[in-house]
């Protein structure tokens, strides 16, 4: 399925006369306007109904007697110069075993009584609409397949660590959040933020979130674990 916004439209009341063809009564009228699309609802009786089926094969159906619309809508769009009409509807009538009724599209009929409502576009749309690309389920499925795919991807790689710059020799390194550090009087801890100046580290055997001032320490580079980095925190002589 697939939506298109139409942005110039107009409404048109329709009353047809008592005799009239339905469908050559409303195609002229709609084709008074200068109509090349339209969506229609209508209300009514009709008499000399004609249903077709829902298999083209099928015959016309004929209704006996006027029959009142349940459910009247339409469609409207020009073909060649000429203004191609085509109506579904819900009818119901008096039978002899009480109130019947029947669904179709309307091959042919007279009015007895009708009022109809169209919306009607003024854009140049009759190719889309006499042939519009319907998505499909594979189109739905292939969607569906890159966008997963793209998630998976995504959720399987973790974002880059970013790229540290070379430090001179002899400048100490700086933990950054996720380091490990080994602080030389509280121990083991994780680095949770820092700022360059000081450190916040959750120590390991306490659980306590320390404030390290690094202008006091030295910072010795250690052996990664598990590719986490670590670092010493020592007294500067």
């Amino acid at each position: 399925m697939r939506a298109r916004a139409v942005a110039a439209v107009r409404h048109v009341f329709l009353h047809a006369e008592e005799g009239e063809s339905l469908l050559e009564a409303v195609a002229a009228a709609l084709g008074a306007e200068g109509t090349r699309v339209a969506w229609l609802t209508a209300a009514g009786t009709l008499r000399d109904l004609e249903l077709r089926g829902a298999s083209p094969e099928a015959p016309a159906r004929a209704l006996p007697g006027p029959v009142e619309t349940l459910s009247l809508t339409g469609h409207a769009h020009e073909h060649g110069g000429d203004l191609r009409l085509s109506f579904h509807g819900v009818f119901a009538w008096e039978g002899p075993q009480g109130l019947e009724t029947a669904a179709g599209e309307i091959a042919a009929a007279h009015v007895v009584r009708l009022t109809a409502y169209a919306t009607v576009s003024d854009e140049a749309a009759r190719a889309e609409v006499e042939a519009p690309r319907r998505a499909t389920w594979s189109d739905a499925m292939a969607a569906s397949s890159t966008a997963s795919s793209a998630a998976s991807s995504a959720a399987a790689s973790p974002p880059p660590r970013p790229v540290r710059r070379a430090l001179p020799e002899d400048e100490d390194p700086t933990p950054e959040p996720g380091d490990i550090v080994e602080h030389f009087a509280f121990g083991r801890g994780d680095v949770l933020k820092g700022d360059g100046e000081r450190l916040h580290v959750r120590i390991h055997k306490d659980g306590r979130v320390r404030e390290i001032a690094l202008s006091m320490l030295r910072v010795v580079a250690l052996p990664a674990d598990g590719g986490t980095r670590r670092y010493r925190l020592e007294r500067k002589l």
